[in-house]
């Protein structure tokens, strides 16, 4: 597809990390890939960060579903609760193992 060579960036919102195989090979040499870790209920982050090809991505994203009473990020009492809380751990991990830094993020 023509827009994958002429986009500067590509989001990939799938959780399935064997699409960036192919998604690398279709894109302009210059665009950048970001792999999206977390933020919906099917995307598990330590999952994603343990499958995704080596040099398939050239940056990570992730956000976690706010609770729309108050906004405020759940991560106790219901099922998609625990997966922010699992994948905001996995994230930590993550940032932490790119920059060594072994402060709180």
């Amino acid at each position: 597809m023509r827009v994958f060579q002429e986009a500067d960036w590509i989001l990939n919102e799938s959780p399935k990390t064997s699409l960036l195989t192919w998604l690398r090979g279709n894109v302009g040499p210059n665009t950048k890939i970001i792999q999206n870790i977390c933020g919906w209920e099917d995307h598990d982050a330590e999952h994603i960060l343990a499958h995704i090809p080596a040099s398939a991505i050239d940056g990570l994203y992730g956000f976690a579903i706010a609770n729309p009473v108050d906004g405020r990020i759940a991560t106790s009492g219901n099922k998609l609760a625990e997966r922010n809380a699992n994948n905001i751990q996995a994230v930590r991990k993550a940032f932490v193992s790119v920059t060594g830094s072994k402060r709180d993020v």
